[in-house]
Protein backbone atom coordinates (compact mmCIF):
# COMPACT_ATOMS: atom_id res chain seq x y z
CA UNK A 1 0.00 0.00 0.00
CA UNK A 2 2.50 2.59 -1.20
CA UNK A 3 2.07 5.68 -3.31
CA UNK A 4 4.97 6.29 -5.67
CA UNK A 5 6.19 9.60 -7.07
CA UNK A 6 5.96 9.08 -10.82
CA UNK A 7 4.96 11.04 -13.90
CA UNK A 8 1.40 9.83 -14.08
CA UNK A 9 0.19 9.65 -17.67
CA UNK A 10 -2.84 7.42 -17.09
CA UNK A 11 -5.30 10.21 -16.32
CA UNK A 12 -3.97 13.72 -17.03
CA UNK A 13 -6.20 15.34 -14.41
CA UNK A 14 -4.78 13.20 -11.61
CA UNK A 15 -1.32 13.67 -10.14
CA UNK A 16 0.72 11.32 -7.99
CA UNK A 17 0.33 12.94 -4.60
CA UNK A 18 -0.96 16.26 -3.40
CA UNK A 19 0.52 19.60 -2.90
CA UNK A 20 3.20 20.56 -0.41
CA UNK A 21 2.00 22.65 2.55
CA UNK A 22 5.20 24.64 3.22
CA UNK A 23 4.50 27.74 1.12
CA UNK A 24 4.10 31.42 2.01
CA UNK A 25 0.36 31.32 1.24
CA UNK A 26 -2.25 31.43 3.98
CA UNK A 27 -5.28 30.18 2.10
CA UNK A 28 -8.74 31.25 3.03
CA UNK A 29 -11.51 28.73 3.52
CA UNK A 30 -13.66 30.69 1.08
CA UNK A 31 -12.99 31.63 -2.52
CA UNK A 32 -12.94 35.27 -3.62
CA UNK A 33 -14.52 36.62 -6.79
CA UNK A 34 -12.95 35.07 -9.87
CA UNK A 35 -10.93 37.40 -12.13
CA UNK A 36 -11.53 37.81 -15.86
CA UNK A 37 -8.06 37.18 -17.36
CA UNK A 38 -7.61 34.60 -20.10
CA UNK A 39 -6.16 32.34 -17.44
CA UNK A 40 -7.51 33.03 -13.99
CA UNK A 41 -4.50 33.31 -11.66
CA UNK A 42 -5.00 31.33 -8.49
CA UNK A 43 -3.57 29.31 -5.65
CA UNK A 44 -5.53 26.22 -4.65
CA UNK A 45 -5.12 24.14 -1.52
CA UNK A 46 -5.89 20.50 -2.23
CA UNK A 47 -6.17 17.07 -0.68
CA UNK A 48 -5.80 13.74 -2.43
CA UNK A 49 -7.10 10.51 -0.93
CA UNK A 50 -6.18 7.03 -2.16
CA UNK A 51 -8.66 4.34 -1.12
CA UNK A 52 -7.53 0.71 -1.40
CA UNK A 53 -9.55 -2.47 -1.77
CA UNK A 54 -8.41 -3.67 1.66
CA UNK A 55 -9.87 -0.53 3.24
CA UNK A 56 -6.54 1.26 3.63
CA UNK A 57 -6.48 5.02 3.06
CA UNK A 58 -3.61 7.37 2.30
CA UNK A 59 -4.02 11.16 2.27
CA UNK A 60 -1.74 13.83 0.82
CA UNK A 61 -2.12 17.60 0.94
CA UNK A 62 -0.68 20.41 -1.08
CA UNK A 63 -1.09 23.33 -3.49
CA UNK A 64 -1.49 24.28 -7.13
CA UNK A 65 -0.43 27.67 -8.51
CA UNK A 66 -1.39 29.30 -11.82
CA UNK A 67 -0.43 32.65 -13.34
CA UNK A 68 -2.56 34.71 -15.70
CA UNK A 69 -0.24 33.77 -18.59
CA UNK A 70 -1.08 30.08 -18.01
CA UNK A 71 2.15 29.12 -16.23
CA UNK A 72 1.47 26.58 -13.50
CA UNK A 73 3.25 24.90 -10.62
CA UNK A 74 2.32 21.82 -8.62
CA UNK A 75 4.22 20.98 -5.49
CA UNK A 76 2.87 17.66 -4.34
CA UNK A 77 3.54 15.27 -1.52
CA UNK A 78 4.01 11.59 -2.34
CA UNK A 79 5.30 8.36 -0.84
CA UNK A 80 8.21 6.20 -1.99
CA UNK A 81 8.30 2.40 -2.10
CA UNK A 82 10.06 2.29 1.26
CA UNK A 83 7.33 4.34 2.94
CA UNK A 84 9.31 7.60 3.03
CA UNK A 85 7.27 10.71 2.33
CA UNK A 86 8.65 13.34 0.03
CA UNK A 87 7.76 16.06 -2.44
CA UNK A 88 7.80 16.52 -6.17
CA UNK A 89 7.48 19.61 -8.35
CA UNK A 90 5.79 19.91 -11.74
CA UNK A 91 6.30 23.40 -13.21
CA UNK A 92 5.62 24.89 -16.64
CA UNK A 93 6.84 28.42 -17.42
CA UNK A 94 4.84 29.68 -20.38
CA UNK A 95 7.03 32.64 -21.52
CA UNK A 96 10.12 30.42 -21.88
CA UNK A 97 8.25 27.14 -22.54
CA UNK A 98 10.43 25.54 -19.89
CA UNK A 99 9.22 22.50 -17.94
CA UNK A 100 10.64 21.36 -14.60
CA UNK A 101 10.14 18.01 -12.89
CA UNK A 102 11.89 17.54 -9.53
CA UNK A 103 11.73 14.97 -6.71
CA UNK A 104 12.98 15.20 -3.15
CA UNK A 105 13.55 11.44 -3.04
CA UNK A 106 16.63 11.86 -5.25
CA UNK A 107 17.27 15.63 -4.87
CA UNK A 108 17.32 16.04 -8.64
CA UNK A 109 15.42 17.97 -11.31
CA UNK A 110 14.84 17.79 -15.05
CA UNK A 111 14.75 21.24 -16.66
CA UNK A 112 13.91 21.22 -20.36
CA UNK A 113 12.41 23.20 -23.20
CA UNK A 114 9.19 21.96 -24.78
CA UNK A 115 8.50 21.97 -28.52
CA UNK A 116 5.48 23.78 -29.90
CA UNK A 117 3.48 20.54 -30.08
CA UNK A 118 4.48 19.42 -26.57
CA UNK A 119 3.74 22.84 -25.16
CA UNK A 120 0.33 23.06 -26.84
CA UNK A 121 -0.60 19.63 -25.49
CA UNK A 122 0.35 20.63 -21.94
CA UNK A 123 -1.70 23.81 -22.21
CA UNK A 124 -4.66 21.88 -23.60
CA UNK A 125 -4.58 19.55 -20.59
CA UNK A 126 -3.94 22.20 -17.96
CA UNK A 127 -5.84 25.23 -19.18
CA UNK A 128 -8.87 24.50 -21.29
CA UNK A 129 -12.30 22.92 -21.54
CA UNK A 130 -11.80 20.80 -24.66
CA UNK A 131 -11.27 17.54 -22.76
CA UNK A 132 -14.14 18.08 -20.34
CA UNK A 133 -16.89 20.05 -22.08
CA UNK A 134 -16.20 19.75 -25.80
CA UNK A 135 -15.08 16.14 -26.17
CA UNK A 136 -17.67 13.65 -27.41
CA UNK A 137 -16.45 11.08 -24.85
CA UNK A 138 -17.36 13.35 -21.92
CA UNK A 139 -20.90 13.23 -20.57
CA UNK A 140 -22.43 16.12 -18.63
CA UNK A 141 -24.10 14.96 -15.43
CA UNK A 142 -25.22 18.19 -13.72
CA UNK A 143 -24.30 21.64 -12.40
CA UNK A 144 -23.71 23.01 -8.90
CA UNK A 145 -21.62 25.41 -6.81
CA UNK A 146 -18.34 24.63 -5.04
CA UNK A 147 -16.42 27.21 -3.00
CA UNK A 148 -18.67 29.84 -4.51
CA UNK A 149 -17.74 28.84 -8.07
CA UNK A 150 -20.10 27.43 -10.69
CA UNK A 151 -19.07 23.88 -11.67
CA UNK A 152 -20.25 21.34 -14.22
CA UNK A 153 -20.08 17.64 -13.36
CA UNK A 154 -18.73 15.54 -16.24
CA UNK A 155 -17.99 11.86 -16.61
CA UNK A 156 -15.68 9.99 -18.94
CA UNK A 157 -15.32 6.21 -19.21
CA UNK A 158 -11.71 5.12 -19.59
CA UNK A 159 -12.37 1.36 -19.72
CA UNK A 160 -15.21 -0.99 -18.85
CA UNK A 161 -14.10 -0.82 -15.22
CA UNK A 162 -12.59 2.68 -14.88
CA UNK A 163 -14.44 6.00 -14.93
CA UNK A 164 -13.33 9.57 -14.24
CA UNK A 165 -15.84 12.01 -12.79
CA UNK A 166 -14.89 15.70 -12.53
CA UNK A 167 -16.50 18.90 -11.28
CA UNK A 168 -14.95 21.60 -13.49
CA UNK A 169 -15.30 25.39 -13.39
CA UNK A 170 -15.75 26.93 -16.87
CA UNK A 171 -14.92 30.41 -15.56
CA UNK A 172 -11.54 29.00 -14.41
CA UNK A 173 -10.70 27.33 -17.74
CA UNK A 174 -12.28 24.07 -16.47
CA UNK A 175 -10.01 23.82 -13.45
CA UNK A 176 -11.35 20.81 -11.51
CA UNK A 177 -12.54 21.41 -7.96
CA UNK A 178 -13.25 17.72 -7.44
CA UNK A 179 -11.80 14.72 -9.29
CA UNK A 180 -12.78 11.09 -8.77
CA UNK A 181 -11.25 7.95 -10.24
CA UNK A 182 -13.83 5.17 -9.96
CA UNK A 183 -13.07 1.48 -10.40
CA UNK A 184 -15.93 -1.01 -10.62
CA UNK A 185 -18.25 1.52 -9.03
CA UNK A 186 -15.92 2.27 -6.09
CA UNK A 187 -14.00 5.53 -5.64
CA UNK A 188 -10.27 4.71 -5.59
CA UNK A 189 -8.76 8.20 -5.88
CA UNK A 190 -10.31 11.47 -4.77
CA UNK A 191 -8.65 14.82 -5.38
CA UNK A 192 -10.47 17.84 -4.01
CA UNK A 193 -9.81 21.56 -3.78
CA UNK A 194 -10.22 22.74 -0.20
CA UNK A 195 -9.84 26.48 -0.83
CA UNK A 196 -8.95 28.94 -3.57
CA UNK A 197 -7.25 32.32 -3.44
CA UNK A 198 -7.45 34.38 -6.62
CA UNK A 199 -4.64 36.66 -7.77
CA UNK A 200 -1.12 36.22 -9.06
CA UNK A 201 0.76 33.63 -6.94
CA UNK A 202 4.18 34.05 -5.38
CA UNK A 203 6.84 33.82 -8.13
CA UNK A 204 8.93 31.63 -5.81
CA UNK A 205 6.47 28.80 -6.39
CA UNK A 206 7.68 28.55 -10.00
CA UNK A 207 11.36 27.96 -9.26
CA UNK A 208 13.10 24.61 -9.16
CA UNK A 209 14.17 23.62 -5.63
CA UNK A 210 17.47 25.22 -4.61
CA UNK A 211 20.46 22.92 -4.49
CA UNK A 212 18.96 20.11 -6.58
CA UNK A 213 21.07 18.39 -9.24
CA UNK A 214 19.96 19.38 -12.74
CA UNK A 215 20.04 16.23 -14.87
CA UNK A 216 18.64 14.93 -18.14
CA UNK A 217 15.74 12.43 -18.13
CA UNK A 218 17.92 9.32 -18.46
CA UNK A 219 20.19 10.48 -15.63
CA UNK A 220 17.08 11.15 -13.56
CA UNK A 221 15.85 7.62 -14.15
CA UNK A 222 19.26 6.15 -13.23
CA UNK A 223 19.31 8.12 -9.97
CA UNK A 224 15.82 6.92 -9.12
CA UNK A 225 16.82 3.30 -9.66
CA UNK A 226 19.94 3.71 -7.53
CA UNK A 227 18.28 5.54 -4.66
CA UNK A 228 14.71 4.22 -4.72
CA UNK A 229 15.11 0.49 -4.11
CA UNK A 230 15.77 -0.24 -7.76
CA UNK A 231 12.32 0.90 -8.91
CA UNK A 232 11.61 3.23 -11.81
CA UNK A 233 11.53 6.98 -11.26
CA UNK A 234 9.62 8.19 -14.29
CA UNK A 235 9.71 4.83 -16.06
CA UNK A 236 12.21 3.64 -18.68
CA UNK A 237 9.89 4.16 -21.65
CA UNK A 238 8.85 7.62 -20.47
CA UNK A 239 12.48 8.54 -19.75
CA UNK A 240 13.54 7.53 -23.28
CA UNK A 241 10.75 9.63 -24.81
CA UNK A 242 11.60 12.63 -22.64
CA UNK A 243 15.28 12.24 -23.47
CA UNK A 244 14.53 12.58 -27.19
CA UNK A 245 12.44 15.67 -26.49
CA UNK A 246 15.14 17.03 -24.17
CA UNK A 247 17.85 16.70 -26.83
CA UNK A 248 15.59 18.16 -29.50
CA UNK A 249 14.89 21.17 -27.28
CA UNK A 250 18.59 21.73 -26.61
CA UNK A 251 19.47 21.52 -30.31
CA UNK A 252 16.72 23.95 -31.34
CA UNK A 253 16.49 26.35 -28.41
CA UNK A 254 19.51 25.72 -26.20
CA UNK A 255 19.50 24.81 -22.53
CA UNK A 256 17.24 26.93 -20.30
CA UNK A 257 20.33 27.74 -18.22
CA UNK A 258 22.05 29.15 -21.30
CA UNK A 259 19.33 31.75 -21.93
Amino acid sequence: MRRVAVLRTFVPSFCAGVLFAATPYALSAQSSAAPTERYSPLTASTKLTDIYEDGGVLEFSGQFFRKSDGSYARVEESEAYGGERGTYWDILDVPTRTWVWAESFINAAIVMRRSDAQFDNLMRIEGGCRNDLEDADSKRIGESQMLGVHVIEVERKLTDQLTVRRWVAPELQCFALLDLLIEKGEVRTKKEVLSIQFGEPDPAAFRAPAGYRIVDPLQFEDLARQESYGHDGIGEERAQKLQREYEEGRSRLGSPAEN
